[in-house]
C-alpha cells in the first residue's frame, strides 16, 4: 500500500497542487483506517515538494517514486521509495527517510537514538537501514533480484546537525547510508553530482512490464494506470 506512485516528473507537477495533499489525506484514511494527524500532513506539505525539487534538479525525472510506502506485514512506512534499474538492468529500490529537523539532542552513549523535540526516536540512518534490510529479505533473490539502497534527506539541516548525526553512525552498520543536509542537497550543483549524493547516479528508469509479487507492490513497475495518483 502507498499514498501515491508515479514518475518523478509527474509527482513534481502534482505535489504543488492544492488538491494533492487533500487526496492523499483521503487515501490515507481509506488505507489505514484513519486520517493522518495534523503533524503528519504538515510533514508531507514541507517535505514532499522539497524532495521532488531535489530529485528533479538531479535529473531523475524518469525514475519512479512511491510516497508513504507501507512495508508489507508491518506498521512501518517508508517516506519515499525510488525505483529504477542499475547499469545491468537490476531492479533497484532506494528508500528515502525524510526529516525536517534543524536541531536534535544526541548522546554518544546511545548512538542509535536521538531526541527530536519531546520524542526519543531512532537515528534516521538506522531507521532507513532497517527499511533496506527488510526490502532485501522480504522478496527472495530467486523470486525477484533486487538491489536495495537507503538515503537520509534532511533538507532543512545545516552542517552542524549533519556532522553530529554522521559521527553517531560512523562506527556501525548505519554508516553505509548517506546522511544529506541542506548544503549537500544544493540544487545549483551539477545534476550528476547531486544524483551521486542520492545514490542514484547509475540508475535508469525501471524496465517496463517487470512484474512484482502482489505482496510487495500493487502491480507492474511503470507505467501502470493504477499507480498514477492517490486513490487509483
Amino acid at each position: 500500500m502507498h499514498l501515491y506512485g508515479g514518475s518523478v516528473a509527474e509527482a513534481a507537477q502534482k505535489v504543488v497542487q492544492p488538491q494533492f495533499i487533500a487526496a492523499c489525506e483521503k487515501r490515507s484514511a481509506e488505507l489505514f483506517g484513519g486520517g493522518p494527524s495534523p503533524e503528519e500532513v504538515r510533514s508531507w506539505t514541507r517535505s514532499w515538494p522539497a524532495l521532488l525539487s531535489i530529485l528533479t534538479a538531479a535529473g531523475l525525472d524518469d525514475l519512479y517514486v512511491v510516497l508513504e510506502y507501507c512495508l508489507p506485514a508491518t506498521g512501518e512506512r517508508v517516506d519515499a521509495l525510488l525505483l529504477g534499474s542499475d547499469g545491468s538492468g537490476l531492479l533497484t529500490a532506494v528508500a528515502i527517510e525524510l526529516k525536517q529537523w534543524t536541531s536534535v539532542r544526541t548522546n554518544t552513549h546511545r548512538p542509535g537514538l536521538v531526541l527530536a523535540g519531546q520524542r526519543v526516536v531512532q537515528h534516521p540512518a538506522r531507521q532507513v537501514g532497517g527499511y533496506v534490510r527488510y526490502l532485501e529479505e522480504w522478496i527472495g533473490q530467486d523470486q525477484l533480484p533486487l538491489l536495495a539502497r537507503g538515503v537520509v534527506v534532511l533538507h532543512d539541516a545545516g552542517p552542524k546537525l549533519v556532522d553530529e548525526l554522521r559521527a553517531l553512525a560512523a562506527n556501525g552498520p548505519s554508516a553505509a547510508f548517506p546522511i544529506l543536509g541542506r548544503d549537500d542537497l544544493d540544487t545549483t550543483q551539477p545534476p550528476y553530482a547531486l544524483a551521486q549524493q542520492l545514490a542514484c547516479a547509475d540508475l535508469n528508469p525501471p524496465r517496463p512490464k517487470r512484474r512484482l509479487p502482489r505482496c510487495w507492490l500493487p502491480d507492474t513497475v511503470p507505467h501502470v494506470a493504477c499507480w498514477r495518483g492517490p486513490g487509483r
